[in-house]
Parts: structure tokens; C-alpha cells; sequence
């Protein structure tokens, strides 16, 4: 998917997706600004949640350890930021769900 000429990678040259993740903190609050999104998400337990473009997983993982009753998936283009997020949710020790595809 990443391959499709379409397909704009994260930071738009696929060298830089390691930065990812630093960049974001360094740049905005991020932390903070994706708890606010959770507590507007209302997710009650057994919801299933799908996070459209979810990167490196961050928001994915923060909504599975908020809410480990609720089923969480994420879904992006890329393989390479995809097996960042699977890293850091085995890390975190969460059980989601990531998958390759596009919306």
C-alpha cells in the first residue's frame, strides 16, 4: 500500500519514519491531546474501535489501556509504521489489532 504513488507516507519520505514518534512529542502535546479524544469517544465496554490512519499505534494503545474491555484496531498504509506500533503495543503489553490497508 505504502508503494501506491497515491499514498503520502507520515512525514512524507519514508527515511524519516523513525522520527515519528519523537517529532510528535516534541512538537505537540500529544499525550494530552489524545485523552481528550478518548473521553469525547465515550467507548463503553465491548465496543469495537477502529483508528482510521493510526500511525505508530500511539492513539490505538492509549484506547486499548483506557479501555481493555473494548476491542481496538488500527488500520494504516504503511508496513513500517505498522511494525513500530506492533513493537510498542508488546511493550505496553496490549492486545490490539493492526492491519495493512487503506480507507
Amino acid at each position: 500500500m505504502a508503494n501506491d504513488k497515491r499514498y503520502i507516507l507520515a512525514l512524507g519520505v519514508d527515511g524519516l519514519t523513525p522520527l515519528y514518534d519523537p517529532l510528535l512529542l516534541w512538537v505537540m502535546r500529544e499525550e494530552q491531546f489524545k485523552r481528550h479524544l478518548i473521553r469525547q469517544a465515550r467507548i463503553a465496554p465491548g465496543y469495537r474501535v477502529l483508528d482510521l490512519g493510526c500511525g505508530t499505534a500511539t492513539l490505538t494503545i492509549m484506547l486499548k489501556q483506557t479501555h481493555p474491555e473494548a476491542t481496538v484496531i488500527g488500520l494504516d498504509g504503511d508496513p513500517k509504521v505498522l511494525e513500530i506500533g506492533r513493537t510498542k503495543a508488546r511493550q505496553a503489553g496490549v492486545e490490539i489489532t493492526l492491519d495493512e490497508g487503506l480507507m
